[in-house]
């Protein structure tokens, strides 16, 4: 299995940087002036990437980029979210895409289900997209740099990322399915510290890594590399800051390269802060 970089991508001077194979983390790097925003007459606004945007009926508009990563000799196997900034915009008003036809007219008012949802859309930012041709296998890999979560029947948050961090696995293994991450959890004592993460995952050609991915909503995601438990055959273990407003998935690549994402269907994951609750009791006279 190796490991390339993806390539770094400035929409503003539309410069894709030369390949290169090492095993350092590839970066999209996005200019502030990369992304634009127009508005409609309603005050909706989107944001895109050199005209490039993502559409899904009932949801928030997102900006969408995509870059080759096609090596010849080798195929893209899975890709590995390892960090990055964004900016938060709030109170944020994101146009939607409705379906409009003979029986569904005008613009479905802002009652969309997109406009409701309180979880953050997309929990996830990236995919590797295979087409065979004439001239043999191509691949890019699609990139969504924002995020959107309601607050209330109009308005939201929207995150928009500045610069993304991804490594990408090729491997010529025929095992195309990825690790199965079983059981995610994540705990802490008043008296902690950190908060202990265990991970339960399996995978037929070996689990190579497991990484934890948070963000404090502070402007950055970060990452930390789980190691295995002592005595555990499926067992990754780590810790993470026990902060107010922690939110974090869980991504897990094997010896092929496939790589599998536990984000808990998109509410993410949080930790559990035990208590103890003493009896109470009364002394007689």
């Amino acid at each position: 299995m190796d490991v390339y970089p993806a390539r770094t991508h400035c929409a503003a001077s539309a410069k894709l940087l030369p390949w290169s194979r090492c095993n350092e983390i590839g970066t999209l790097a996005f200019c502030a002036s990369a992304f634009a925003m127009p508005k409609n007459s309603s005050g909706e606004a989107y944001f895109s990437i050199d005209g490039g945007t993502q559409v899904a009926p009932g949801q928030p508009i997102q900006p969408a980029t995509q870059i080759s990563i096609t090596l010849a000799g080798a195929t893209a196997r899975g890709v590995l979210f390892e960090g990055g900034r964004y900016e938060t915009l709030t109170p944020f008003l994101p146009a939607l895409t409705h379906i409009i036809s003979d029986t569904v007219p005008g613009d479905g008012g802002r009652t969309a289900q997109g406009t409701r949802q309180r979880t953050w859309t997309p929990s996830t930012w990236a995919v590797i997209n295979s087409v065979r041709t004439s001239e043999g296998l191509r691949q890019r890999l699609v990139a969504i740099p924002a995020q959107y979560r309601g607050t209330d029947g109009a308005a939201g948050t929207e995150r928009l990322f500045t610069e993304m961090r991804y490594t990408v696995f090729y491997s010529q293994s025929s095992d195309p399915i990825p690790p199965s991450v079983w059981a995610v959890h994540a705990r802490a004592w008043p008296s902690d510290e950190a908060a202990l993460l265990q991970v339960d995952v399996t995978d037929f050609s070996g689990v190579v890594r497991v990484v934890v991915v948070y963000t404090l909503g502070d402007g950055s995601w970060e990452t930390r590399l789980l190691a295995p438990a002592a005595g555990e055959t499926s067992r990754w273990v780590g810790l993470l800051p026990k902060e107010a407003g922690l939110d974090y998935f869980v991504q897990a690549v094997d010896g092929a390269g496939n790589v599998a994402l536990q984000d808990n269907r998109g509410r993410y994951f949080r930790a559990s802060l035990h208590q103890h609750y003493l009896p109470l009791t009364a002394q007689g006279k």
